[in-house]
């Protein structure tokens, strides 16, 4: 049966001339968007490891971890577009980029993904035009947006892209190569701890291979999956995430995966920033009611043995994001959409099963009227990644009580030198989250640019309480400290953030003139 749809659905040829277009069509206007303050900037023109001079940057890159993360593959191609789009055009601040060929980049991986995804579904011996449906439904779904808009879900892009590639050479039984593209996509993304257990799954369920078999054969893998765990650990020990108890973690988990599988079905209301963090679950017992009937219901769907396949590609990819063990961004959400972004090839497999199964003009209309809601649905959310000022009035329409949201307004208003305005953004993210360091360092910088310092000093002094080794609040405080003709305490600031960033132009600019303020002072001052 395969091997008839195989001969009478379209070639190849005539389909990468739907999927390519059909990307180029949604996600084509990324190419007009500029780099995001939500890590975009800081992954690219303020991170040591991707600026000049390229080659020490990248040697460091492969040696040091970065915003404790160890990527080294992420941030060699970061470094490599940075080296293109450097060229800003005339009168470009130094290091700036261009952003246009960053997210040319992300594009293309995104369209070679949905080319890896159509050739995988191929191999499974599912004919051409139920695996172009499920390569469509990977290309086209509204949770990828995130991952292909955004340059800093660049990482989930190329960890995906070489886990497919490992995938699809595996099954050509091309061993040696397989496996360096294992490694490859762990180094662009440790969650690719998971991609030996993806092997398994297709090989054991879709293709009716030995299990144990298969398991032997990939026990390089696994062992290559356990030192990448135990590094996971070491560079990303997540020590600003609240300790979540034992017994609390699998109701977190288990709302995680829950409310991932709603966006899949219905996914509206998408954002960064869904505010849905353990305790925010924790305090709203009725969630986990909510939850519990999305699981139970799809539960009963996944029993069909012919879908047990897809629902174990769609969970692995989440497995290390579901709060079962903390990490970083579990301190804002323990969802995020592309944690999803690997995931959907397991919608994307049961969408192609389902049709190879379903014979008739019935189930292909209504997969393209399906297709089409969802490309357009996508279409709609691509503008939303445009800027900072724009994705994060979307945020607030989502989730009116995002303290990020807030913060991110205030620093867009910062930046454009509305310091009054960046102040309510600020003092609104302090009142729905106290504890956001961020946010009272802005507070505090603006209330300085307005001469208001002494009103700025106690929300440096409790940012730096929270959080002492803070080092743009180190800097900022000492400023500030300046201001007040403090050389002394100043230096101390400054001389505090050098020591946690050596190569800092503005703490080194800064102590030279607190220390010639203090040469400068008579004894009567200094010892006032």
């Amino acid at each position: 049966m395969a091997t008839e749809q195989a001969r009478a659905a379209p070639g190849w040829l005539p389909a990468c001339l739907l999927l390519l277009p059909a990307v180029a069509l949604v996600h084509g206007p990324i190419l007009r968007h500029g780099l995001l303050h939500w890590d975009d900037r800081v992954m690219t023109v303020q991170n040591p490891l991707v600026q000049p001079p390229v080659l020490e940057g990248l040697a460091r890159a492969w040696s040091t971890p970065f915003m404790d993360m160890y990527i080294p593959v992420t941030y060699s191609a970061l470094a490599g577009l940075a080296a293109v789009s450097r060229a800003a055009g005339p009168g470009a601040p130094a290091g700036e980029l261009d952003p246009w060929p960053c997210h040319l980049a992300s594009l293309l991986v995104h369209a070679a993904n949905a080319l890896l995804v159509l050739a995988l579904l191929r191999r499974l011996r599912i004919g051409a035009g139920a695996a172009l449906a499920g390569a469509l439904l990977f290309a086209l779904h509204p949770v990828q947006v995130e991952s292909v808009a955004w340059l800093s879900g660049i990482k989930d892009l190329l960890w995906t892209g070489f886990a497919l590639l490992a995938l699809l050479l595996r099954l050509r039984e091309h061993h040696a190569l397989a496996t360096a593209c294992f490694a490859l996509a762990f180094l662009s993304k440790p969650t690719a701890v998971v991609v030996p257990f993806l092997a398994l799954v297709i090989e054991a369920l879709v293709l009716r291979r030995d299990a144990r078999a298969s398991a032997r054969s990939l026990l390089p893998w696994f062992a290559l999956a356990l030192i990448g765990m135990l590094l996971t650990r070491h560079f990303q020990p997540a020590p600003h995430v609240e300790t979540v108890p034992l017994a609390a973690r699998p109701l977190v988990a288990l709302d995680a995966l829950a409310f991932h599988l709603r966006q899949l079905v219905l996914p509206l209301g998408l954002a960064p920033d869904y505010g849905r963090n353990p305790a925010w679950l924790l305090a709203r017992p009725w969630e986990l009611v909510r939850s519990g009937l999305i699981l139970a219901l799809a539960g009963l769907l996944f029993r069909r043995p012919w879908l047990r396949a897809p629902g174990l590609l769609l969970l692995l990819p989440l497995l290390p994001v579901l709060g079962l063990l903390p990490f970083d961004f579990q301190r804002l959400s323990t969802v995020a959409d592309h944690y999803l972004y690997m995931g959907l090839l397991g919608p994307a497999l049961a969408l192609a099963l389902w049709l190879a199964r379903t014979p008739g003009h019935l189930p292909r209309a209504a997969c393209v009227l399906g297709l089409l809601a969802l490309g357009a649905r996508s279409a709609l959310q691509v503008p939303v990644w445009r800027d900072d000022a724009r994705l994060w009035r979307h945020v607030l329409t989502v989730d009116p009580q995002s303290f990020v949201a807030h913060s991110m307004l205030g620093l867009v208003a910062e930046h454009e030198g509305r310091p009054e305005e960046a102040i309510d953004h600020f003092r609104h993210a302090i009142g729905i989250e106290p504890d956001d360091v961020r946010s009272r360092v802005g507070l505090a910088t603006n209330l300085d640019v307005l001469d208001r310092t002494a009103e700025a000093l106690p929300h440096f002094e409790e940012a730096l309480r929270r959080r002492p080794d803070d080092r743009i609040a180190l800097e900022n405080h000492g400023i500030a400290l300046l201001r007040l003709d403090r050389p002394a305490e100043a230096a101390r600031q400054f001389r505090k953030a050098l020591a946690i960033r050596p190569d800092s132009k503005l703490a080194r600019h800064y102590l030279e003139l607190a220390e010639r303020m203090l040469r400068d002072q008579t004894p009567e001052s200094r010892a006032r």
